[in-house]
């Protein structure tokens, strides 16, 4: 099942979320946040896969979201409007998290100031 309202967050959705580490997709953070290729990764540490039959917890759906803020406050100066979940809630569905990682992607070259 893919990620959308009303439904389990998978491994395989987060992790498509997420990226591997050598991502060079634009429709994942790692790409922006990790190791990438030519334009493509600011470096960082790469937000970890979850195994394939793991449960998502709220503490690495808050290390995905944590760190799509960390990388829009490099680009943007404020981070994305996601709240990371805190460990034992439930983890929220956001319509707009594909949104924000591919612009995050498409805008990564870009630098705030602020």
């Amino acid at each position: 099942m893919a990620y959308s309202q009303s439904g389990l967050i998978e491994a395989t959705d987060y992790n498509t979320l997420a990226g591997a580490n050598t991502s060079i997709t634009a429709t994942d953070i790692n790409s922006v946040w990790a190791w990438g290729a030519n334009s493509r990764g600011y470096g960082q540490t790469a937000v970890a896969s979850v195994s394939a039959a793991s449960t998502v917890t709220a503490t690495q759906w808050a290390s995905l979201i944590n760190t799509l803020n960390s990388a829009n406050v490099h680009i943007y100066g404020t981070p994305s409007g996601l709240t990371a979940n805190t460990a034992g809630q439930l983890i929220g569905y956001s319509g707009s998290l594909q949104t924000k990682i591919n612009s995050a992607n498409s805008q990564r070259m870009l630098f705030s100031s602020n």
